[in-house]
């Protein structure tokens, strides 16, 4: 009697753990439902957002003084009534600096549910460089911005004196390329020793025909020899001191050369 009994209880307990066992496996199973469920009504939602809404219905431009609206947007190239997520910002923002010169950086903003906004940042003309009477507009780096017969365009434009047989590739946004490819390196440095040492107002040109033989004009009354690149920015500041004794000597000394291409000598030649 006392076992079967036991065995009642036994039976029992494993009926309720089967019944526990089919219950958990249905809540499992509800669970992965709505979670399934869920997922599909997700990607449901996406597609039709994505094919339905976010249409592009304005194209907005800010930053831009050199390029009307018009010209950044065609170069974006996105027509409107495009989706607002048919397109990779980052590889439109490379394309558009590569067809627009003055553009520096250019920042796509997706302005949800129908906007793109293009910030743009441009470049400024530092120098100019003439080539067998065509001039072009350069940057700091030696970029080429466009091409200009409008004199005015050159005003306060430091002249990079190069002969023809010097230029090996002048192309309208690509960098000026010399048949001696240290020559750029040179001009570079030149310009940015001329920056730090407060001169850009004053130097009229930068002639490195010769990089080894680098002469400026300042005040459009002197040329300064200054040899190599080499120890640019203390050859400029010993020339700067020259100036400023010729400054102080009473009466106009004229035109003249001073040769500052060793360090620490220096000699004004008047003409």
């Amino acid at each position: 009697m006392q076992q079967e009994q036991s065995n009642r209880f036994k039976r029992r307990t494993v009926d309720i753990d089967k019944l526990k066992q089919r219950q958990q496996t249905k809540a499992m199973r509800r669970r992965v439902f709505y979670v399934g469920l869920f997922l599909a009504l997700s990607v449901v939602f996406a597609a039709v957002c994505f094919l339905v809404l976010f249409k592009i219905k304005t194209v907005e431009v800010e930053g831009s003084t050199r390029y009307t609206a018009e010209e950044i947007i065609k170069a974006f190239g996105v027509e409107e009534g495009s989706n607002l997520y048919s397109f990779t910002a980052s590889a439109l923002e490379e394309k558009m600096v590569m067809e627009l010169p003055y553009l520096s950086k250019v920042e796509i903003e997706r302005d949800l549910p129908s906007t793109v906004v293009i910030h743009v940042t441009e470049k400024q003309p530092e120098m100019y460089v003439e080539i067998s009477g065509d001039r072009y507009l350069l940057t700091d780096n030696m970029q080429i911005l466009e091409y200009t017969d409008d004199p005015s365009k050159l005003y306060g434009l430091l002249r990079v004196d190069m002969e023809p047989e010097t230029v090996a590739r002048c192309i309208v946004g690509e960098k000026l390329l010399f048949a001696d490819v240290r020559t750029g390196d040179v001009v570079e440095q030149a310009y940015a020793d001329i920056i730090d040492a407060g001169m850009v107002n004053r130097v009229n040109y930068i002639d490195a025909n010769n990089r080894f033989g680098i002469y400026l004009g300042v005040d459009g009354k002197y040329d300064i020899y200054m040899g190599d690149i080499e120890e640019f920015d203390t050859k400029l500041a010993f020339a700067i001191g020259i100036l400023e004794k010729l400054s102080t000597i009473p009466g106009d000394t004229g035109n003249g050369t001073i040769d500052v291409s060793e360090i620490n000598k220096g000699v004004f030649r008047p003409n």
